[in-house]
């Protein structure tokens, strides 16, 4: 895409909150250029990316595995942990089965348009602890072994967390949103 058509694809985005792109065949490298165009990459915290492009993270699970626990199986937002957490994720399917394997969206914008006036404003001055402490002592209790976060700076960030707005504030376009999820949110500031 040219520039105009990536900053169009951003205006779709924005006000979609997300979008398919359809009969792509990307090489790793691709991926990591086009995605590399929407923002800049966050620090992953569990995986180390694909040789020579550390920016694409595979998740793989095949048919016959069996595992205790499904990674990234429950409804999450990205490394909310992280100081800057991803403002975007592209995914890109490579292989899937002929049903289920599908990811699930919800619109948190949306979900904080539904709440009453008095309930927005009492959740507009809260602070979100996101924190990957609980994710990872139930990985560890499912999987009986503690997964693998890479490297301790990324695993001691993962479980000190950050604390983020509950309500975030869309940069683009001043579009407030719920910033929370049953996965990370391990507390309320205060």
């Amino acid at each position: 895409l040219s520039d105009d058509g990536v900053a169009a694809l951003k205006q779709a985005l924005w006000k979609h909150k997300m979008i398919y792109l359809r009969d792509q065949h990307l090489s790793h490298a691709e991926h990591e250029e086009f995605a590399a165009r929407l923002g800049p990459f966050a620090v992953d915290a569990y995986t180390q990316g694909v040789p020579g492009n550390r920016d694409v993270h595979p998740i793989i699970k095949e048919a016959d595995e069996v595992t205790p626990s499904l990674f990234g199986g429950g409804w999450h937002t990205d490394s909310p942990f992280l100081p800057e957490p991803p403002s975007i994720t592209f995914l890109r399917q490579i292989e899937g089965p002929p049903y289920g394997g599908n990811t699930t969206w919800t619109n948190t914008a949306l979900a904080f348009r539904h709440l009453s006036p008095v309930y927005q404003d009492m959740l507009r001055p809260l602070q979100v602890w996101m924190s990957a402490a609980n994710n990872f002592a139930t990985q560890t209790f499912l999987r009986g072994e503690p997964i693998g976060f890479g490297d301790k700076a990324k695993q001691d960030q993962g479980l000190k967390g950050s604390y983020h707005p509950l309500i975030r504030t869309h940069p683009h376009t001043g579009e407030p949103s719920l910033y929370i999820c049953d996965t990370y949110a391990a507390g309320i500031a205060g």
